[in-house]
């Protein structure tokens, strides 16, 4: 009678044009009860467990939880891509509405298996007869490589016709003409990582030839190296020698550090890769290497025999070097190797005599100010793909 019983239900789910009614459940089924907030949310991050809590509830008997559970399995297609998509995770989408859909198949598969079971015994039993005409539910094939993914909406429309076994598979939409990977201007390599803004990052550090060379290390504002980095030889310095005494004439936005410009972003004649590699090439600003750290996965690595990071992106798997070349402090190179910083063209509005970097050792990649002073390396940008 059990099997009778959860064969009905899925002939409810799947067979039928819709859910019946809360409150109309409520009358048939004693035991029904809506899921609570943290069962929901469980469900929601758990979406495997709803067809075995199901089939557990089905054979204890509590038909109107084991509706409400199927029920759920509906649901969570919805839940579980909007969250999918608040993290803007094409991959994770595509297989979350695979795995589903294909569970949900095998449940409907095993269904007709037990009611060929049913008809053996009983060849007019009408239950087994309208299990049986179901149509059989359409395969979902695997998901493709992250490139040729049809769009989200795409993928769900295919999971719910497998869920609901019907024969229908939508097409896809034309996919949108194939951007280009990398890039040269003036000469100098960029990658597309996929980000939000479209912006390319160049694979190499102003001053160097190969990705995994350190470079040229430059005072923040300034576009030539030198010999001495400190505040004495530092352009924009008007006096002073400290922290704390040091005054400007210009990028500045406190009186207590000389005239007031309100200057926050270097200007073009002031960014040291617009000065050297010309073209569209310019320094990302503290914003956009914000937007690197969380739209790519940062590895510790090793290329051509330097330490640093390889930055991939969690979009097109795409990625770019950033060696640890230290810093130049005084006269000499300190850290390379071990620590990388990387200057913004963003100064530190707060504190002037700072202006904002990216920093890194091997277990740990920082936001912090450094002084203006400071000889650090400089990884370009551009939001152009040509010369």
């Amino acid at each position: 009678m059990k099997d009778k019983l959860f064969v009905f239900f899925l002939i409810l789910l799947f067979v039928t044009a819709g859910i019946p009614a809360v409150a109309q459940d409520a009358v048939r089924y004693p035991d029904w009860h809506d899921l609570t907030t943290n069962e929901r949310a469980d469900y929601n991050t758990n979406p495997a467990k709803i067809l075995p809590d199901a089939r557990a509830a089905f054979q204890k008997g509590e038909y109107g939880r084991t509706l409400m559970l199927c029920s759920m399995h509906w649901v969570v297609y919805g839940d579980a891509d909007a969250g999918a998509r608040e993290r803007n995770d094409l991959d994770a989408k595509s297989k979350r509405c695979y795995d589903l859909s294909r569970e949900m198949t095998d449940f409907i598969s095993s269904a007709k298996n037990r009611a060929q079971q049913m008809l053996e015994r009983n060849p007019d039993d009408s239950v087994a007869l309208k299990v049986l005409a179901i149509p059989e539910p359409q395969a979902l094939p695997e998901p493709p490589a992250p490139q040729e993914q049809a769009p989200a909406a795409a993928a769900l429309a295919v999971a719910a016709a497998a869920a609901a076994a019907a024969p229908i598979v939508p097409s896809a939409p034309d996919a949108p003409a194939e951007k280009p990977a990398t890039g040269t201007i003036n000469g100098h390599e960029w990658v597309d990582l996929g980000l939000p803004s479209g912006l390319k990052w160049a694979t190499c550090n102003v001053g160097a030839d190969e990705p995994s060379d350190y470079g040229n290390y430059y005072a923040w504002g300034e576009t030539s190296t030198k010999n001495t980095y400190d505040w004495a030889g530092y352009t924009f310095r008007v006096s002073g020698d400290n922290y704390d005494n040091v005054t400007f004439n210009k990028y500045n936005t406190q009186r207590n550090y000389g005239s007031v410009d309100n200057g926050t972003y270097l200007e073009v004649p002031d960014d040291a890769a617009r000065a050297n590699w010309g073209g569209s090439w310019r320094m990302p600003t503290d914003a956009e290497w914000m937007e690197l750290r969380e739209n790519c996965d940062w590895t510790w690595a090793t290329l051509d025999g330097r330490k640093g990071y390889k930055v991939t992106s969690r979009t097109n798997g795409n990625s770019i070097f950033l060696p640890a070349a230290g810093e130049r402090y005084g006269g000499s190179v300190g850290s390379a190797g071990s620590y990388g910083l990387y200057w913004s063209s963003s100064l530190n509005s707060d504190s002037p005599y700072c202006a904002w970097n990216v920093n890194f050792s091997t277990d740990k990649v920082n936001r912090s100010g450094s002084s203006r002073y400071d000889g650090l390396s400089v990884r370009p940008v551009t939001e152009t793909e040509k010369e």
